[in-house]
């Protein structure tokens, strides 16, 4: 992963929690991860795999989507919940993302 740890465990134990903020990706141009990028890593790092090996997001939810409706500059308190790989992912407008496997 190469970047400092991103997910942090919550009450209760089986969920997972990852703050943007946190979140570095090597290849973020404006130095602001992509919602997308945290929720693919988060699941990763609650399931104990590499999030490479895990299906693509766009099968669950749309990227994209999810990116621009969670942008930085959004002026909004929004929450989404969605299945992806065989977890309960709840992304937040404050950059929070759960993960209840």
């Amino acid at each position: 992963m190469g970047t400092a740890e991103r997910v942090h465990a919550t009450t209760p134990p089986e969920q997972t929690r990852t703050d943007r903020e946190d979140e570095r990706p090597e290849d973020d141009v404006d130095g602001d991860p992509s919602l997308s990028v945290a929720v693919v890593e988060a699941v990763g790092e609650a399931l104990d795999v590499d999030p490479q090996d895990l299906d693509a997001l766009y099968g669950a939810v749309d990227p994209d989507a999810l990116d621009a409706l969670f942008r930085p500059d959004a002026d909004c308190d929004v929450s989404v919940r969605f299945h992806f790989a065989d977890c309960l992912v709840t992304a937040r407008s404050d950059g929070t993302v759960l993960v209840e496997p």
